[in-house]
């Protein structure tokens, strides 16, 4: 059974991620990490440099979708080019981390850069791309609605 936290904890976690990241060293954040991570929580099992990755995947996640925002801004300008450098940029940083969310919405945005310019090559090639993720990922929630019951039936 899954403990719950509640926002006192969550936010001293959040804090040790923190300091983790900031180059804290083991005896400043040793005692939060001791305090904020129960036992049995299994990222307290975790080195501090997957903590640290963890932390800069989500930094990098929040970039990439951020230049999707701003791709589409763009678009809307009436930007193409500037569009289409954010966009791709979108794309390389949530491919290099695996981020299918993000990656989709870089896709689509480079197919709708594509179609507003005008091309209809490169607009069906991401969009090809982008309807291969979604059904990936449609698949693999499908896979997990019909495992479901088992695992639950097993514990």
């Amino acid at each position: 059974l899954c403990q719950r936290y509640d926002v006192r904890e969550y936010l001293k976690f959040l804090q040790a991620i923190v300091l983790l990241n900031s180059g804290a060293t083991a005896a400043q954040s040793d005692p939060i990490i001791q305090e904020t991570m129960p036992n049995n929580l299994p990222i307290r099992n975790l080195s501090r440099e997957v903590i640290r990755l963890a932390y800069e995947a989500d930094l990098l996640s929040l970039t990439a979708a951020g230049l999707s925002l701003t791709g589409y801004t763009l678009l809307h300008q009436g930007k193409l080019q500037e569009s289409l450098e954010v966009a791709t940029s979108a794309l390389q940083i949530a491919r290099n981390i695996s981020d299918s969310y993000t990656e989709i919405s870089a896709l689509l945005l480079l197919s709708d850069v594509y179609r507003f310019a005008g091309d209809k090559n490169r607009e069906e090639e991401h969009r090809g791309l982008y309807d291969s993720i979604i059904n990936e990922i449609r698949q693999s929630a499908y896979s997990l609605e019909k495992l479901l019951p088992e695992l639950i039936i097993e514990k």
